[in-house]
């Protein structure tokens, strides 16, 4: 499979679709170009240092204009677009792949990413997060089955909203007789909102689903060991993935993730725990 992503000038939504998707498919051929990008421009270095930091090769991707890679284009499965617009630029090339833009893998359009143009270091974290949820979502869904049951995640809009965030999880899970799982790594939603008694404590970076697919185990709350200060490098993992559908071949996941802002400061961390979900609810007062 080759995939060739396009965004307006190759230095941030499609440079990290690239990085992403190389460092997590090896298997696949990958590219990006920029529909504006000057060939030769250095890119931009808060995208690789983001990239290391969440636990990707960061890859040293210079921009690349769209005739630059013509060849590789043409000839790939699938062309990602961050904007629909972009498409008129290949209207007279001689495509074979499938063209998607980036709205298309969501219904919420806070999950869009958008032209990170003089934001700020948080906020484009923000944006590589959804530019993450969007890229993986992308191959996942050329690539993968769909899971058995339904994997569900609960998402509070600010951290006032976790404890109904969480109630709300819990009555899924009760109704759907399925796993609750709290992929708050920051500051895990269990350890305010359920006792202790209620808590199944796992380590997410070594988490192994066989051995939690009991029907007790449907009746507590999976909640992370720790704190962990980069939750993102778990979140956006494909070990980490995989062993969330591992839980959903045995019964329906529900995900309770961190607030989409704290403070009214956006976090990138509920738009990574939406990648293994086919089902997204923002729950707010």
């Amino acid at each position: 499979m080759k995939v060739t992503v396009v965004c307006r000038m190759n230095q941030v939504r499609s440079a990290f679709s690239e990085i992403l998707l190389r460092s997590q498919y090896p298997d696949i051929g990958v590219s990006s170009a920029g529909i504006e990008s000057v060939s030769g421009k250095l890119p931009i270095t808060s995208v690789a240092l983001i990239s290391a930091e969440w636990g990707l090769n960061s890859f040293n991707l210079k921009p690349k204009e769209i005739l630059e890679v013509r060849e590789f284009i043409e000839s790939s499965d699938l062309l990602l677009l961050a904007e629909n617009s972009f498409s008129k630029y290949f209207s007279d090339w001689n495509l074979k792949a499938k063209v998607r833009s980036f709205d298309e893998f969501t219904s919420d359009q806070n999950f869009v990413p958008k032209d990170p143009v003089g934001l700020s270091e948080e906020e484009l974290k923000v944006e590589l997060a959804k530019i993450g949820y969007v890229a993986i979502r992308a191959i996942e869904l050329e690539r993968m089955t769909p899971s058995v049951f339904p994997i569900k995640v609960i998402i509070p809009l600010n951290a006032s909203d976790a404890e109904l965030a969480f109630t709300h999880a819990r009555f899924e899970s009760k109704f759907e007789n399925g796993f609750l799982i709290d992929i708050d790594f920051r500051s895990p939603n269990a350890r305010e909102f359920a006792t202790q008694e209620e808590c199944v404590y796992f380590d997410p970076e070594n988490f192994n689903a066989e051995n939690y697919q009991t029907n007790e185990s449907r009746r507590m709350v999976f909640t992370p060991d720790r704190e962990y200060t980069v939750p993102e490098k778990i979140l956006i993992s494909r070990e980490f993935r995989n062993t969330i559908r591992e839980f959903a071949r045995v019964a329906p996941v529900i995900l309770i993730s961190a607030p989409r802002q704290i403070q009214g400061v956006p976090i990138p961390d509920s738009y990574l725990a939406a990648i293994s979900a086919n089902c997204i609810t923002t729950v707010g007062c």
